[in-house]
């Protein structure tokens, strides 16, 4: 009863605030901007989303558990990263690990490099090699540089590939076109202790246009759980540049960026004598390159064209390994109308990777330079069974992956839409999640160190890279229900059944007396497709605008869990690792047309497979002002409640868990 009662408290104040002194109505504001619109005036006008179907659909036509989080949004949140800013979404898992370092993934299985879950940018796969999942500190944008950020929870590798399993995050900037003239920020505070950022838009002949940013900032460590004192902290920095033109039919799309930075983290040391475990200060950087180009030429109203190409390097010189991945990718797409009841999209494309792994402190790697490339081809038909109301999706994407061969990864998509008002939808999808290099050429000397009972002496384990030729699998059964009860009430409810095959799990080898010196036992740790799992739940998220200038969010998501070995001997998956509960509640308010309050309160539970992880409620809070147009000035406060607290605890890499509290900033923006 005690965690429920902020949740009440916040739904109290909302409504005293709504007074109606402040709720005449006001026109809504003209231009394209959409996230200025009331809900009311969002459900009469055609929102559109890309992720869902590689082209513009209706959000209310998507037969996917997708949610938009909008620029305003993102700017009213508060979010001081792209991560922080994805809390906001239903059946999100979002933890953070460090001051930099965050666990992101969807529906489970989230972690350090969560694996299966794809993350792109503006059409450029972000997640690294190395783990198959993001290094989310190397990709980071000006949250004013933001359009949107689509989420699709659940498979998407029909169109989008590998490693698509549990869901999809596309996050997509605004063009050069929307970003003309000059725009400068400024903060500090309690935790980021110095930010800014300088944004310039120009034009280039008739039809050009450009953008180029520079932002920096650096951020004091976080504490940690079982270490008194903390590392170092965290610098970053980055600069791109974007072109935009279109010329009669084409369109054309140059952008290019590069992050640095550097921080501080507390591994830990293992030894065969005692202590075993020893944690130490150290200092790791990271660093990303890329450019992307991308062509699209409309063949008729009804047809289009669309080539893109990206080239990314990335390093990073981390306490365990020092890597350095290059990627090249190319890929076409044809989307067109047949007839009048097919929309057609279909695409083919062709990614290599290079990445060259340098041991460090105790993981090895064999070989040390792996080359792997991968092969798609991609198409999806929406059929008008029944012209707006009654949509069959029907799709599939073959690959050939380096490490496992031929993939295919169908998906159906049945959609009804009756009225404006209520939608519905149920699908059925397999995806795939192929080995990373990490997993196939590393082995870690020391993956654990305790004592044996028996005899005293030092037990080691030893994790041991196994060459895979199978992939981890997933059939998913998702079913949605999306109504409007009135202009200004809108609820959306998304279903699923998960049913995983081939998971990896660790195998126990036979143990081994090792003479020393010092005396001890070795015991070799593998890595096998030796389970299987199921995963089920639902995610339920409501808004409600009373009032034009009082806008009222909040959702719940339940997720249980279960995975199971065919192998007796090998170790058992710790249950927990995912909060089975979550819920957020978020108030927009305009206290006036110049200042703007809004008010966020997270609750999750306990992640039980981890001792440390309790279940926490918090709440953010964000004023800002706008004393003339240009210009507005913010004071943000995330954490405000419960105290400090571990949010999750790395499993992947052996550091000591960092403890998230209280945090304050103020910012200035000015554009001109």
């Amino acid at each position: 009863m005690r965690t429920r009662l902020p949740f009440v408290a916040f739904f109290l104040l909302a409504a005293l605030v709504a007074r109606p002194a402040h709720s005449q109505d006001r026109p809504p504001r003209s231009g394209g901007d959409l996230t200025t619109l009331s809900l009311e005036d969002l459900m009469s006008v055609d929102v559109s989303v890309t992720s869902a179907a590689r082209r513009s659909q209706r959000l209310n036509d998507v037969a996917s558990a997708i949610y938009v989080l909008t620029a305003d949004d993102i700017r009213r949140s508060g979010a001081r990263s792209i991560p922080d800013a994805l809390r906001l979404v239903p059946g999100m898992q979002v933890a953070q690990m460090d001051a930099d370092k965050w666990g992101v993934s969807s529906r489970g299985f989230n972690g350090r490099f969560s694996n299966k879950l794809l993350v792109l940018m503006d059409g450029r796969t972000i997640y690294t090699p190395l783990f198959s999942g993001v290094i989310w500190e190397l990709h980071q944008a000006l949250p004013e540089d933001i359009e949107r950020i689509e989420v699709i929870r659940g498979p998407g590798a029909s169109l989008w590939g590998s490693n698509a399993v549990n869901g999809v995050i596309n996050i997509i900037t605004k063009s050069a076109t929307a970003t003309q003239g000059g725009l400068a920020t400024a903060g500090a505070g309690t935790h980021d202790r110095g930010f800014g950022s300088l944004r310039w838009g120009g034009k280039l002949g008739d039809s050009t246009y450009y953008r180029a940013s520079i932002e920096g900032s650096h951020r004091t460590a976080l504490a940690r759980y079982d270490e008194g004192s903390s590392p170092a902290g965290v610098n970053n920095g980055s600069f791109g540049l974007r072109l935009d033109s279109q010329e009669g039919a084409n369109t054309y799309h140059l952008s290019a960026g590069h992050t640095a930075g550097s921080a501080g983290e507390v591994p830990n040391r293992f030894s065969l004598t005692t202590p075993f475990k020893t944690p130490f200060r150290n200092r790791v950087s990271v660093e990303s390159t890329h450019v992307l180009g991308r062509w699209t030429h409309a063949l008729s109203e009804r047809s289009e064209i669309e080539v893109q190409s990206y080239a990314s390097r990335e390093r990073g010189d981390l306490h365990a390994v020092s890597t350095l991945a290059t990627t090249f990718d190319m890929e076409l797409q044809h989307r067109f109308a047949w007839g009048d009841r097919h929309n057609l999209v279909w695409g083919t494309g062709y990614r290599i990777r290079e990445t060259q792994l340098a041991p460090r402190e105790d993981i090895v790697f064999d070989p040390q330079t792996r080359t792997t490339g991968v092969f798609s081809a991609f198409i999806q038909d929406e059929i008008a069974l029944v012209p707006k109301h009654l949509r069959l999706t029907v799709g599939s994407r073959i690959e050939h992956h380096h490490f496992t061969g031929v993939n295919v990864q169908p998906n159906a998509r049945l959609s009804w839409t009756p009225n404006d008002r209520h939608s519905v939808w149920g699908s059925i999808a397999r995806a795939v999640r192929t080995p990373s290099v990490g997993e196939t050429d590393g082995r870690r000397v020391t993956a654990d160190i305790r004592v044996d009972t028996g005899t005293g002496l030092p037990i080691l384990f030893e994790n041991r890279g196994t060459p895979m030729s199978r992939n981890e699998k997933i059939t998913a059964f998702e079913a949605g229900y999306r109504v409007r009860v009135d202009p200004r009430l809108f609820a959306d409810v998304a279903t699923f059944y998960n049913i995983y095959d081939d998971l990896l799990g660790t195998t126990v080898g036979g143990s081994q007396l090792v003479v020393g010196p010092p005396m001890h036992i070795l015991v070799p740790l593998g890595m096998r497709s030796i389970n299987r799992g199921r995963a089920y739940g639902f995610e339920l998220a409501t808004e409600w605008q009373p009032f034009n200038n009082l806008r009222l969010r909040a959702s719940y998501s339940l997720l249980r869990m279960s995975i199971e070995s065919s192998d007796a001997a090998a170790l058992r998956e710790a249950p927990g690792k995912n909060p089975r509960h979550q819920a957020f509640a978020h108030a927009s308010y305009d206290v006036s047309p110049t200042v703007k309050l809004d008010a966020v309160l997270r609750g999750v539970s306990p992640l039980t497979g981890y001792g440390a992880v309790q279940g926490y409620v918090t709440g953010d809070l964000r004023v800002a002002w706008q004393p003339v147009e240009r210009v507005e000035i913010s004071l943000a406060g995330t954490n405000l409640i419960g105290g400090e607290r571990v949010e999750f605890v790395p499993d992947l890499l052996s550091v000591v868990p960092a403890k998230v509290g209280p945090t304050v900033y103020g910012k200035i923006a000015v554009r001109f």
